[in-house]
């Protein structure tokens, strides 16, 4: 997907799916507000209600605790469904952590389309949910470093349940490649169904090469026993105008996520401003469901 600048930008574009769902939506990113950058979203109202969305990201030094992020974002439909999150990220010694709570009775993927269908994203009925995510990175020394998760998510009607993950990370594994080994259990709210999960990750890091990053899992549980792949790849062509990539997913062993998603997308730099184009493709109950999404954004004067 697009990747993150700092720079003003405004942006003007429409997502559609296969069955006829048009969105139209305009943003503005990074606003500068004395040191606090603003973001804000209007779509819809086409196909559905109108989704308003509004983000604050600030960042700061504090003696001792070094570099800190922190940001909100709280998207809702005027039909009364929402998802709000606040995170703070930074480093403390040699530990590099984030932590996220977030308040929700709708889906991320129903606010952030494109984002659903690119990486993992859980997928709840319309109820009250609480979820709480802490992050660590530990560096034991320049070529190993261990990445912990904890995920935790209550729901009004179905109870508790959560997510923990981790990986070792091999850095240059060989020559400038990466590789991790990775693990993960996952059990739904209430308890009643999960899997766990354990897999290998291999990151091309290549100057000749594009982008790319494969995961190979196999996954056990509710479902029964499954193997899973992952694939990542981005490449900037010779011109430095196009960006072209691919994110898909295949793990039939996932509860309350689509066990299967592609998203591929390009990156058009513009004499005034950038054209991205995103087609995305998702299981949902059962049922194959598709994205288009374009969008033309450009810089706005400091």
């Amino acid at each position: 997907m697009t990747g993150y600048t700092a720079a003003q930008t405004f942006g003007i574009g429409t997502s559609s799916t296969f069955s006829g769902l048009i969105e139209p939506e305009v943003s503005v990113s990074n606003l500068n507000l004395e040191g606090v950058k603003l973001n804000a979203r209007l779509a819809g109202g086409v196909s559905g209600p109108v989704e308003l969305g509004f983000g604050v990201n600030y960042s700061n030094s504090f003696g001792p605790l070094g570099n800190l992020t922190f940001s909100g974002q709280a998207d809702l439909l005027t039909d009364g469904r929402f998802h709000t999150r606040a995170s703070a990220q930074g480093v403390i010694g040699p530990i590099a952590g984030s932590v996220e709570a977030r308040v929700f009775n709708s889906s991320i993927g129903l606010f952030q389309a494109e984002t659903a269908f690119g990486q993992q994203t859980l997928r709840f009925n319309e109820q009250l949910g609480l979820e709480l995510d802490v992050t660590a990175r530990y560096r034991l020394d320049r070529t190993t470093i261990i990445d912990g998760d904890l995920d935790l998510i209550y729901l009004s009607e179905d109870g508790f349940g959560g997510e923990i993950s981790a990986s070792y990370n091999l850095i240059k594994m060989l020559e400038r490649d990466d590789g991790a080994i990775l693990a993960k259990i996952y059990g739904s709210p209430g308890l009643g169904s999960g899997y766990g999960a354990a897999g290998f990750a291999y990151n091309v890091n290549r100057s000749d090469w594009p982008d790319i990053q494969g995961e190979i899992w196999l996954g056990a549980g509710t479902k029964g026993i499954w193997p899973g792949l992952k694939l990542k790849l981005n490449e900037r062509l010779d011109d430095s105008k196009t960006t072209l990539g691919l994110d898909a997913y295949l793990e039939p062993y996932l509860i309350d996520d689509s066990y299967l998603k592609a998203l591929t997308y390009i990156d058009q730099a513009l004499d005034y401003g950038n054209l991205h184009l995103a087609l995305g493709l998702s299981t949902e109950a059962e049922q194959l469901i598709g994205l288009i999404n374009v969008m033309y954004s450009f810089e706005l004067p400091n």
